[in-house]
């Protein structure tokens, strides 16, 4: 692995439309195409769709216990439910830590790392996320949630496909980055 990946988290609701899933799968393919590196949790639904849509050799998956949802076609995968710092960073990120059962804990745990990565493994932080989640008032709901207060903690862009503006700001936020990783090399 080295400094120059550009990764970013793709994750989501569970629940999703025909629509949103083809929506993800195009964004999925377009971010192989910047040569991007998917984070995800292997969750039904949005995590599978940026997978399915993801060549496994640029699909990095952070699983809560072994065989989540198994089986999958990411090359890189790794067991982060009951990792140390994933779990403080449930005590620290959660709304309601102590009211999680143990594969509540281990899911919010992984989420850690679809922001993080884990620089031990040679997986750096993302860049951006992209979500398919329900908020509402700048409040999202379900496990996403998570990641998403971890993200905006480090002030890393969430695009959530089912707000309004997400697709020109996604848009713009590429170039940009885009202009500066080839200004760095």
């Amino acid at each position: 692995m080295n400094d120059m990946k550009i990764c970013y988290a793709g994750i989501g609701s569970r629940s999703i439309t025909k629509k949103e899933e083809e929506i993800i799968q195009i964004l999925a393919q377009q971010m192989n195409r910047y040569n991007f590196y998917l984070y995800s949790g292997h969750a039904e639904g949005s995590d599978q769709a940026f997978e399915n849509a993801t060549p496994s050799d640029h699909s990095v998956i952070f699983l809560p216990w072994d065989r989540f949802n198994y089986p999958f076609h990411a090359k890189y995968v790794y067991i982060k439910g009951d990792d140390p710092i994933g779990i403080d960073s449930v005590y620290r990120y959660h709304p309601a830590p102590d009211k999680l059962k143990r594969g509540g804990l281990a899911c919010m745990s992984r989420n850690y790392f679809q922001i993080y990565g884990d620089e031990s493994l040679g997986w750096p932080r993302v860049k951006f996320v992209i979500s398919c989640t329900d908020e509402k008032n700048g409040v999202y709901s379900g496990g996403t949630a998570q990641a998403i207060r971890i993200a905006k903690s480090l002030d890393i862009p969430v695009f959530n496909i089912r707000s309004k503006k997400w697709e020109s700001e996604l848009n713009q936020f590429i170039s940009a980055l885009l202009s500066d990783f080839f200004e760095m090399k």
